[in-house]
């Protein structure tokens, strides 16, 4: 589509007349960690499984594994700007954050976390607590020990250091399963403030060391460490694993920097694992998301395919599938990345319009790979270069381009604050009004502009026209988190 555009600019005083044409074809999307370097990993000859994400569950509480506190730093020992976060109400219950982390062996595991009490929301009564769990391979969901810090332990002006020591011996039946801490508040508790009843745990900074039976000690990699929120979120099934790779030396030669996403999958019952993010708000028109995936040189699919699904994530947290491209084993191979591209057509009137689109990168199924014999069977594929495009079903400008300037960038912002509450011309969601979601709308396509747009801006009368930039601030949004309660035990 050919647009003509035509705006004048005050420059120096004198009026100057632009003209631009414009050939639009798609936007590129923003994608998150979209080359798998956000999680640093150590370099390692081969995949090695990884840490899950903080997942939360609460009834009668709430969990955020990503708290952005407006005042900063909250502790003056704080390690960064966010903290994870639990906190019980006068509804009995609980709520909590766990985490699979790694793969349980004969020895003595060391777990250290700073905890604070959050300022003005101290808890009174409610407990905070550790909880470590054996899960998955076949096996329920088993509570292998538990520390209790009554309220008095912690205080509101800094984080303390919380450190215990959970021991497998030679023999006990939860080796080999996966280990998975749980950090956990319980019981009615409306905490110090009556004009904000709860009584909230704050966290920061975990740890955990592991000496084995045999051998020297070493640490063990932990997911979010400091609760910084990821892009990516990682599940798996039993025995299955998506994780980031440091190979000791680029796999590939369109590897883009040092880091590959791993899908794995085995032979113990899983489903299988996958990467996920929820991106951008839905819009009339066309997705279309490419990957760069490979096998495993070592371990390469013989079964199992690659999989992208498309998703929306409702406000409510109702998920539903928009569409699944399966990729067959045949479709990558061990010498190179290959780009594999699925599109979703968003139709108009489509109920998921102004929903949050969700990517998923997946595969499915047990596959022991093309390595049987090898000590640890399994199948593998590598990810890199994640790509999201976007094209309006009537080609126009983003939705969040408030001037019509072909991108979404600062200058969008004043459109916006103008509008707001008053009429629809910072509309992005098509809606008819000008509100805060429209702001969410203009957050996820801030920096995105046409791909394949020719952009010529002609002055009359000649003269010079110096554009100036201005750099935003933009406050983080609390993110929206759901309820995740399944297999967990407290």
């Amino acid at each position: 589509m050919m647009l003509r555009q035509c705006s004048v600019a005050f420059v120096f005083g004198l009026p100057v007349l632009l003209l631009s044409v414009h050939s639009y074809a798609a936007v590129s999307v923003s994608v998150g960690d979209f080359s798998f370097e956000e999680e640093i990993a150590p370099p390692t000859a081969e995949v090695v499984d990884g840490p899950g994400t903080w997942a939360q569950a609460w009834n009668g509480g709430f969990a955020d594994p990503s708290f952005l506190p407006v005042t900063q730093p909250l502790y003056p020992n704080q390690d960064g700007n966010y903290l994870g976060n639990i906190f019980e109400t006068a509804d009995s219950g609980f709520a909590a954050l766990y985490q699979d982390v790694v793969q349980i062996e004969e020895g003595t595991y060391t777990f250290t976390i700073g905890v604070a009490h959050e300022p003005d929301a101290e808890p009174t009564s409610a407990p905070f607590l550790l909880n470590f769990e054996a899960v998955g391979y076949g096996g329920p969901t088993v509570l292998v020990d538990s520390f209790s810090f009554p309220v008095g332990t912690l205080n509101s002006s800094g984080l303390t250091d919380l450190e215990v020591e959970v021991t497998f011996p030679s023999g006990h039946p939860e080796i080999g399963r996966t280990f998975r801490p749980v950090l956990l508040t319980t019981g009615a508790d409306a905490g110090s403030n009556p004009s904000d009843p709860r009584a909230s745990y704050m966290m920061d900074n975990v740890r955990i060391d592991f000496e084995p039976a045999v051998g020297a000690s070493r640490s063990i990699r932990v997911g979010q460490p400091s609760f910084d929120p990821v892009a990516w979120k990682l599940p798996s099934g039993t025995g299955d694993d998506a994780t980031s790779y440091r190979p000791t030396t680029p796999l590939f030669a369109s590897q883009i920097g040092d880091q590959l996403g791993a899908l794995t999958v085995r032979t113990l019952g899983g489903w299988g694992a996958a990467f996920y993010q929820d991106t951008t708000t839905i819009q009339e028109g066309t997705y279309s998301l490419t990957v760069g995936v490979a096998h495993d040189p070592n371990y390469q699919p013989t079964t199992s395919p690659f999989l992208i699904n498309f998703e929306s994530v409702a406000s409510d947290g109702n998920v539903t599938l928009l569409g699944e491209n399966i990729f067959p084993v045949g479709s990558a191979n061990s010498s190179d990345l290959t780009d594999l591209t699925a599109t979703l057509e968003i139709p108009s009137g489509m109920p998921n319009i102004g929903e949050t689109l969700r990517l998923v990168l997946l595969t499915t199924g047990e596959d022991a790979g093309s390595n049987p014999g090898a000590a640890d069977p399994r199948a593998i594929y590598l990810l890199d270069n994640v790509r999201l495009e976007f094209e309006s079903a009537g080609g126009s400008f983003l939705a969040a381009d408030f001037n019509e300037s072909g991108m979404v960038d600062g200058e969008d912002l004043p459109f916006w604050q103008g509008a707001y509450g008053l009429n629809a011309d910072g509309d992005a969601d098509d809606d008819n009004d000008s509100d805060g979601a429209d702001f969410l709308v203009w957050q996820r396509q801030y920096g995105t502009f046409p791909l394949a747009a020719n952009s010529t801006a002609v002055p009359e009368p000649a003269t010079v026209f110096i554009a100036l930039t201005s750099l935003i601030s933009v406050c983080g949004l609390r993110r929206r988190i759901l309820k995740q309660t399944e297999g967990l035990r407290c």
